[in-house]
């Protein structure tokens, strides 16, 4: 076990990668400061261009922009800072503010650096359709967003309408601003309402300092999109400036989108209700490390790294205003020391109120975040150090006795005889210490409502200890229920640490009181289902069916078996047109009528089942135009993918009732290549579960299969029979899963299938390479990625054959062959080792995690763990290494060796862009039949090289490489590791696999 492991040694690991971390934070966060401060209207507001995840050309000499070279947050343009006095001079901004109040808003065009993805507003034509080569081509209205081509720009009307988030936007026109003495900063002071249909402002508000600290790009992000002024960023002096928006556009909505953490979020409430704001509704980007109230409303755990901003603002659109309890929280007769200073003794909760070890761990975490030395902005650097101070207090328990320290009264009820406590929490919402569920652990099975966060009714809870806080963080244990109340009074006896919404301070000998002050109006995104039998809502324990969506209560479902129809996964009627499966309401957000294409919310029918949707082709329809439908379904957007029920021969086997595929008639449908979902359960955050039901309610629900211990064999014969017809194969999983896919269909003689992934591991090396990213959203928009895979290009693929011979060697999953292949890199070394233990680990009866973070936190502590041990020190007289035949004399002191095939190593290390020298331009290819061989000092080295501050030592580069293994030692393939003893190991060239790449 993790906790049985010498104190010291974890501690000074810890302490180890802190170093580093630290050492990184102060690298990158040079990049996120403002190069030009001047924010004026009609002029330029610069930052560094590397907060772009694009390459851009330069506005004035077209030149590609340098690293260092710079963009404006607010319409877009880039240059280089030899061209910034140019570009202040002859191109003109946004203007924030006009002074025609009547004369027609006009576009503001911008040349080059597209958006990827868009076609031309005029001819609606793809804008990359007409390839211009390197350079700036095409223009983009900094307004609108609308893009057309050079030939189309002079069809172009001048009036803007600000396009489609006019709703959103606050045209210049139609503010009135005055400036300060004291500063240049524009303040807003009036509003002329624009006639704008259904116009509701919005606001973003940004906390630089939260989670991650990506609120710099999340500024630059929404200042492109709507108008700069409406984007704030807020620190030390709080977002009244900001909030004036909603003072000044009262009686008119506005909605507001708080991009931070709980305290932000709580700050922004608070403020609210001291300026007496009764026109706002505010949404979350969650940008914090716990996100308590963001997991309750729906937005999310934690905002990914490339969400999409128009995405995100439709949401915010479609978001549904709920009212939030508002806690007053009095503290009497007491001298509290608060980590931001307070001189009120009234103040008020939204999520929850805790007393003891959660609260001194949080306290502890905030001190540091807060010293003059914490320049951390990465979210998994922080909960590391939550982890640091919570096993500190596993030892240490501080919080001791907590039972005897204070007194509890619920509704003016002493709660006598208090069980053994380190904790007590008080929980309006149902998430607290990053997403732990309280209510839904602790409640009996009898209960089937949830808990509510606008009923007046608070949940109290007793915790055990900080290792009982872990044990609630992976669902090992359950919280001691306490009670429930509409008034809490605790009495502190003596000075201890509590926390309101995640800010924590020491308090004193106190009487705090807790009751109900009002509501607040908060914007839910959750998507809630009605029973399709009963129309009822649906309850927390409900389910549905993941391949036709209906819904229903556990007690009706015996009637939603008898009377509901599911999708046909194979029909004998070859001949008849295919119909239409509708099933009723619970209906997807922004969707339009198939037959009067108007906005299915448009007629609102109130609470419960409302229009219909197909199973098969996903269209809806209102109630009232049902009957206007045809009954044939041609399979909607995804024809092309979908293998119909009528084309598709099956059997059954008479050891099981699961039905086989044997044969398939190819369908009458151009341009088919039906598409493959192989998705594995275990791999990273073991999200394949969910993958597998999105998939299956948009496809033909045999087209996508779980894997497991079993291997990919059955998904893959649909290959094999679908031959020649090429087919697409999506593969759900981590590296070592598209290995196992890419072997099996090697294995099969597959020649007609392309692979691409969905990266769900914790590496994804292949994937990054591959252009399909680090890692998938947790909310990810499964039509957009269907998408990318019907554009994807296919690219061939190095497959490399590794021979083991003379050997006996200990495989994690057992292999019999010695002849192997290998995609992505072969390594000997403490890098294998650190893997090894890791899968030793989740392969054990006791691992359960479910979380890509927490494996990012086991391989930190392996990792740290080997910096002291050197399990692999002296590696280079421990082996043999030649290149091409020729023996590599004198290598110099490794702990590690890698044979690369592709350009990304141990979670997104580019070895050989790291290494290569100034001089060469070209970069490692997958599929030219060489490989790049490197050497890493030791663990502490491998730390270094994942956060740039080291590079790799090139070893050579060989068409054929032959490793000797003189004594044993850990090695993998591909991500998956094994202990090698005495062999020699050949690898050369064997194949070429095919595989998508994605261009998006």
């Amino acid at each position: 076990m993790l906790w049985e492991v010498n104190s010291l040694s974890v501690s000074f690991s810890v302490f180890v990668i802190i170093c580093t971390l630290w050492l990184t934070g102060k690298f990158f966060n040079e990049d996120a400061v403002y190069i030009y401060e001047s924010y004026r209207n009609k002029k330029h507001s610069w930052r560094t261009i590397r907060l772009l995840k694009h390459s851009c050309f330069c506005s004035i000499c077209e030149i590609m922009v340098p690293s260092n070279g710079i963009f404006c947050e607010c319409c877009g343009i880039s240059c280089d800072l030899s061209c910034l006095k140019k570009a202040e001079k002859f191109l003109r901004c946004k203007e924030k503010k006009l002074n025609e109040k009547t004369k027609p808003h006009e576009h503001l065009w911008v040349h080059g650096n597209l958006p990827m993805n868009v076609e031309c507003y005029i001819c609606h034509e793809d804008m990359e359709s007409q390839d211009m080569g390197p350079g700036l081509f095409g223009f983009r209205c900094a307004w609108c967003q609308r893009c057309v081509h050079d030939g189309c720009f002079e069809l172009v009307e001048n009036e803007c309408d600000f396009g489609s988030l006019k709703d959103f936007i606050v045209p210049p026109s139609s503010m009135i601003v005055s400036r300060t003495r004291v500063a240049p900063k524009l303040h807003l002071t009036g509003l002329n309402a624009p006639e704008i249909p259904n116009w509701s402002p919005l606001i973003i508000i940004s906390n630089t300092k939260s989670g991650s600290q990506e609120g710099s790009f999340i500024v630059a992000t929404f200042r492109a999109l709507l108008n700069p002024l409406q984007v704030m960023e807020i620190g030390s002096h709080g977002p009244n400036d900001a909030l004036q928006w909603a003072v000044i556009t009262n009686p008119v909505k506005c909605k507001i989108l708080v991009a931070g953490g709980d305290g932000t979020v709580g700050w922004v409430l608070n403020t609210i209700q001291s300026l007496g704001i009764e026109n706002a509704e505010v949404g979350i980007l969650p940008l914090g490390t716990g996100n308590d109230l963001s997991r309750v409303l729906g937005w999310g755990e934690a905002a990914a790294a490339d969400f999409e901003p128009m995405q995100l603002l439709e949401k915010v659109r479609n978001a549904t205003p709920v009212p939030l309890d508002r806690w007053e929280i009095n503290i009497n007769k007491s001298t509290r020391i608060p980590l931001r200073t307070r001189r009120q003794q009234t103040f008020f909760m939204y999520n929850y109120f805790s007393v003891g070890v959660d609260a001194l761990v949080t306290l502890n975490f905030h001190k540091a975040r807060e010293s003059a030395f914490y320049i951390f902005s990465s979210r998994i650097v922080n909960k590391l150090l939550y982890l640091f101070y919570g096993g500190h207090q596993v030892l240490q328990q501080d919080c001791s006795e907590l039972e005897q320290k204070i007194e509890l009264y619920l509704d003016g009820e002493r709660l006598e005889n208090l069980p053994e406590l380190q904790s007590i929490v008080i929980a309006n919402i149902d998430s607290w210490g990053a997403g732990v569920q309280l209510y839904n652990m602790s409640k009996e099975p009898e209960e089937e409502h949830s808990q509510s966060f606008s009923d007046g009714f608070l949940e109290i809870y007793g915790i055990n200890s900080s290792f009982h806080i872990a044990q609630l963080q992976v669902g090992l244990s359950k919280p001691i229920r306490l009670g429930v109340a509409k008034e809490v009074r605790i009495k502190i006896l003596q000075p201890l640490p509590v926390q309101c919404d995640g800010e924590p301070w020491e308090q004193t000998n106190c009487d705090i009181v807790i009751k109900r002050h009002s509501q607040r109006t908060i914007r839910l995104l959750k998507h809630s289902c009605f029973c399709s039998i009963c129309e009822i809502m649906v309850p927390s324990n409900g389910i549905f069916c993941e391949c036709c969506g209906i819904s229903c209560d556990l007690s009706c479902l015996k009637k939603a078996e008898k009377f509901l129809r599911c999708k046909e996964k194979k029909l004998n009627e070859k001949t008849k047109p295919h119909e239409h499966l509708w099933v009723h309401g619970n209906l997807p957000m922004n969707v339009e009528c198939y037959i009067c294409h108007e906005d299915m919310e448009s007629q609102d029918m109130g609470p419960g089942l409302f229009g219909f949707r197909c199973a098969w082709c996903q269209r809806c329809v209102h109630d009232g135009c049902f009957e206007l439908v045809e009954n044939e379904c041609d399979f909607g957007t995804l024809k092309d993918f979908i293998v119909p029920p009528s084309s598709m021969i099956v059997s059954r086997t008479r050891v099981a009732p699961k039905l086989h595929l044997t044969g398939l008639n190819a369908p009458e449908i151009p341009n088919w290549s039906p598409l493959i979902i192989i998705s594995n359960t275990k791999s990273g955050s073991q999200e394949g579960s969910f993958i597998v039901a999105t998939f299956r309610a948009l496809l033909n629900p045999l087209q996508v299969m779980e894997i497991g211990s079993h291997g990919p064999n059955d998904a893959l014969q649909w290959a094999v029979i679908t031959n020649p017809v090429k087919c697409k194969i999506l593969v759900a999983g981590g590296d070592g899963t598209v290995g196992w896919v890419l072997n099996t269909i090697q294995s099969l003689g597959i020649e007609n299938a392309e692979v691409g992934i969905l990266p769900l591991g914790t590496g994804n090396d292949l994937s990054r390479v591959l252009g399909w990213g680090e890692a998938a959203a947790a909310d990810f928009e499964p039509m957009q990625l269907l998408e990318k895979v019907r554009n994807a290009i296919p690219v061939p693929l190095d497959r490399w054959e590794i021979n083991i011979n003379k050997s006996t060697r200990i495989p994690l999953r057992t292999r019999r062959q010695q002849t192997f292949f290998m995609y992505n890199y072969f390594s000997v070394g403490v890098d294998a080792l650190v893997t090894l233990n890791f899968h030793k680990a989740r392969e054990s009866a006791f691992y359960i995690f479910s979380s890509r973070i927490v494996n990012k936190l086991l391989y930190l502590f392996y990792g740290g763990h080997q910096v002291l041990q050197q399990d692999c020190s002296e590696l280079e007289q421990k082996i043999e290494l030649y290149l091409d035949g020729e023996r590599l004399e004198n290598l110099p002191e490794l702990q590690s060796i890698v044979i690369a095939n592709i350009d990304s190593w141990g979670a997104g290390v580019q070895l050989y862009n790291m290494s290569k020298e100034p001089e060469e331009e070209h970069s490692q290819s997958f599929s030219d039949g060489f490989l790049e061989i490197y050497g890493i000092n030791s663990s502490f080295h491998i730390a270094q090289l994942q956060v740039g501050l080291s590079k790799p030592i090139r070893l050579g580069v060989a068409k054929e490489v032959r490793i000797k293994i003189l004594q044993p030692l850990p090695v993998q393939c591909d991500g998956e590791p094994w202990e090698q003893t005495n062999c020699d190991i050949v690898i050369k060239r064997h194949s070429q696999a095919t595989v998508l790449m994605n261009q998006n």
